[in-house]
């Protein structure tokens, strides 16, 4: 399916969704790298030289304000919630029009009537999502295709015959759900991993480093026509290793990792039933349990989102 095929909300809600994804982990990347500047300059020791240590001083008091700018920001936009929200929204959007494809809402009833009940489960979902963000209107008002909640590829599915909405059902939704679940389980899999072991070398690196300096004390580095100054290189290490460990924490890897990976796995047992399926009815039940199914991993992954 080509993104022109889903309703106009779903476009405009899943490309909220993923913009503003990418400014909360871009201010959390943001703040990891502020604070690994404050304690970068904080790691020499400036007091021999008079010429600079009044520079670094304020630039180290820019860093901290830029550090509460950004805690603000955090507080004041909420980019994850505006995230969750919106992902939200889509998801529904993108339930209900396989409902309505599959002619699994209303497969007696006649094609106005199925129109109009169809844009009536687009306004509920907006009347249960109260806080609809206006990066949703603003996206959907600036589509230049127009705004379409029954395209042509949803009217020409509902209207073909049973074996083609059987196979389209399970080609563009199940597979696609199925190979979407597996890479993303193994690719969040992958970076716990490597985050993992990144955060354990820098906590090795950092005892290691430490006992050694105890011994030796601190760098010393000569720069040309100024004093020497000593570098103390623990902290930066200290504040990667917590840097490491919030990314990880704040894209929860390991998380998506299983959940994915269930989901995954039951949308391989769903995707064997379409075999046997010759009716009407077997082909509303198994939408409406792999609709579940999806819906049960997106209301945890929601659910543990409203908890931040």
């Amino acid at each position: 399916m080509k993104s022109s095929d889903y309703p106009s909300l779903y476009i405009a809600s899943d490309k909220a969704a993923i913009n503003a994804e990418k400014k909360y982990f871009r201010i959390v990347l943001l703040k990891i790298s502020t604070l690994l500047a404050i304690s970068g300059l904080s790691a020499f020791s400036w007091s021999e030289i008079t010429d600079l240590r009044l520079g670094v001083a304020a630039i180290v008091v820019i860093l901290l304000v830029l550090g509460l700018i950004v805690d603000s920001i955090v507080l004041g936009k909420r980019y994850d919630r505006i995230w969750f929200d919106c992902r939200s929204i889509a998801e529904t959007v993108k339930a209900q029009m396989w409902f309505y494809v599959t002619r699994t809402s209303s497969s007696d009833k006649d094609q106005d009537v199925s129109d109009s009940e169809f844009r009536r489960s687009l306004l509920d979902i907006l009347k249960i999502e109260r806080n609809v963000p206006q990066e949703i209107s603003d996206n959907i008002s600036d589509d230049s295709m127009g705004v379409t909640q029954i395209t042509d590829y949803m009217r020409k599915m509902r209207a073909s015959t049973l074996v083609e909405r059987i196979h389209r059902y399970s080609v563009d939704r199940i597979q696609a759900q199925l190979a979407w679940y597996s890479a993303k389980s193994r690719w969040n899999r992958s970076r716990e991993f490597w985050w993992y072991v990144a955060s354990i070398a820098l906590q090795v690196g950092a005892a290691l480093l430490a006992t050694a300096l105890i011994f030796t004390g601190p760098i010393q580095i000569e720069i040309p026509e100024l004093h020497s100054v000593t570098l103390n290189p623990i902290g930066i290490l200290t504040t990667l290793v917590a840097g490491s460990l919030a990314w990880s924490q704040s894209r929860r890897f390991g998380e998506l990792a299983k959940s994915y990976s269930l989901v995954s796995t039951s949308l391989s047992i769903q995707a064997d039933r379409v075999k046997g399926i010759d009716n009407e009815q077997e082909l509303q039940q198994l939408v409406l349990d792999v609709e579940r199914t999806i819906s049960r991993e997106h209301e945890i992954w929601l659910l543990r989102g409203v908890r931040n």
